[in-house]
């Protein structure tokens, strides 16, 4: 038996958003470490309803009512968790046009706290 109507639907807007953040991921840089995504239509053994998101062997799973009519939210905790769990440092941007500026900026951030550390070691080697 399939989904209420309004499961439906907040599982359709919750697999668009998941998989977007996903894709934008990946077109902005197609090197970066990888990030896969299933849903229970496709995976049997997650429950109704529900979208996963991997990084190796760390999994967030979204039940979708949990963020019905919450899409930019849920966004923000996607792009989130897998900046928690993937090092972007020494990843290249790709050369497309147009890159996603959520991770651009989060390729950019990854740049400086890599420099920054350089720096810092650095400066620690002087004062040593």
């Amino acid at each position: 038996m399939g989904l209420p109507l309004d499961e439906y639907r907040a599982h359709t807007a919750a697999q668009q958003v998941v998989h977007g953040v996903v894709i934008s991921y990946r077109l902005t840089s197609p090197r970066a470490p990888g990030v896969e995504t299933t849903h229970s239509e496709l995976d049997a053994s997650l429950p109704p309803g529900r979208v996963e998101v991997s990084v190796g062997d760390h999994r967030l799973v979204i039940r979708s009512m949990d963020w019905a009519s919450c899409e930019t939210e849920l966004d923000e905790n996607v792009r989130a968790w897998i900046l928690g769990h993937v090092d972007l440092r020494g990843v290249p941007l790709s050369n497309v046009r147009r890159r996603d500026p959520g991770w651009r900026a989060a390729w950019r951030a990854s740049r400086f706290a890599r420099s920054s550390s350089r720096r810092h070691s650095s400066a620690a080697h002087k004062l040593g």
